[in-house]
């Protein structure tokens, strides 16, 4: 059996469409928000050094300090604001 365009653009699993623009670019501040058990929020200010669009979306590496130590960590777009 041949496969048609027809019937490729009906197959699931992924395809090459455009994503939404990157909301961030590298060197950008960001501001990271974590939460203790108490409820209690601490804001960061980290700034971007790496930007990957992936099937979930952007995905933004930050390198930010919290208590003298240097952290890089990526994070899904929605988990970050524009400091």
């Amino acid at each position: 059996m041949k496969i048609h365009d027809e019937m490729m653009e009906q197959v699931s699993g992924g395809s090459i469409t455009e994503s939404e623009p990157q909301k961030f670019q590298v060197g950008d501040p960001v501001k990271l928000k974590f939460a203790n058990e108490q409820g209690d929020v601490t804001v960061i200010i980290g700034a971007v050094i790496d930007v990957r669009n992936t099937p979930g979306g952007w995905m933004y590496k930050v390198r930010y300090e919290a208590n003298g130590t240097v952290y890089e960590h990526r994070y899904p777009e929605f988990a970050l604001e524009a400091a």
